[in-house]
Parts: structure tokens; C-alpha cells; sequence
């Protein structure tokens, strides 16, 4: 029964979070204002992730943004160069870029299920 009442409560918690104006969510990638960067590509899930990190913890928010900007540089530069670099550099470097970028994604899901948890333990103490 608390298993139940568990899974219910997430998804009432969860169900607020999901995005319901006509654009698609912002990619959690996009460049600092004032810099031309590309984005790195992200899954749907990993970026509707990002933005309810954005709502329940600001400051993990903030460390992770942080994070994403780095990958973005790097995959800036790998666009810039990819013509010019060889056939093993060109895969080490996007084989890098996606594992980081799984990495931070991961991270994120992480911190969101921690929030969530949070969020529920009055509702189990119950």
C-alpha cells in the first residue's frame, strides 16, 4: 500500500512538470548570452530533466548549466574542426563529447530523483 501511495505521489509531482505551451522546451545547451556556440545534441529527456532541476534546486541547476557549457565549447570546436581532423580524432573526440555528455545527464536525472525524494518524505512519514 505505501508502494501505491509512493508511486502516486510522484506522479502527482512529477505530472506539474510537464510542459505545456505550444514551443518545445529550450535546449539546456544553448549558449551563455553573448557567445555563438553550437549545441551539443541532447535527448528530450535529459532537457526536460534540466528544466525541473531548474525549478526544485536552483543552485544544482547552476553547477550542472556550468557543466553543459564546457561540453558546449569543446563540441563548438569540434564542429569548427571537423573537417580538417583525421578519421581517429574526429571519433575519439565525439565518442568523449557523448560519454560527458551522458555523464552530465546523468548527474541531472540523479539530482531531479534526490528533489523528488525530498519532496516526498513528509508524505510517507504519513
Amino acid at each position: 500500500m505505501k508502494k501505491i501511495l509512493l508511486g502516486a505521489a510522484c506522479l502527482l509531482v512529477l505530472s506539474g512538470c510537464t510542459h505545456q505551451g505550444k514551443t518545445p522546451p529550450r535546449s539546456a545547451l544553448t549558449p551563455v548570452s553573448g557567445t555563438q556556440v553550437a549545441n551539443v545534441p541532447l535527448d528530450n529527456q535529459c532537457v526536460k530533466d534540466f528544466a525541473v532541476l531548474k525549478q526544485m534546486n536552483p543552485s544544482s541547476f547552476s553547477l550542472f548549466r556550468s557543466q553543459f557549457d564546457d561540453i558546449n565549447r569543446v563540441y563548438a570546436l569540434y564542429q569548427r574542426d571537423a573537417a580538417n581532423l583525421g578519421k581517429d580524432p574526429k571519433e575519439l573526440l565525439s565518442m568523449e563529447l557523448g560519454a560527458k555528455l551522458n555523464q552530465v545527464c546523468s548527474r541531472v536525472k540523479f539530482a531531479v530523483y534526490t528533489e523528488v525524494q525530498k519532496k516526498l518524505t513528509p508524505v510517507s512519514e504519513l
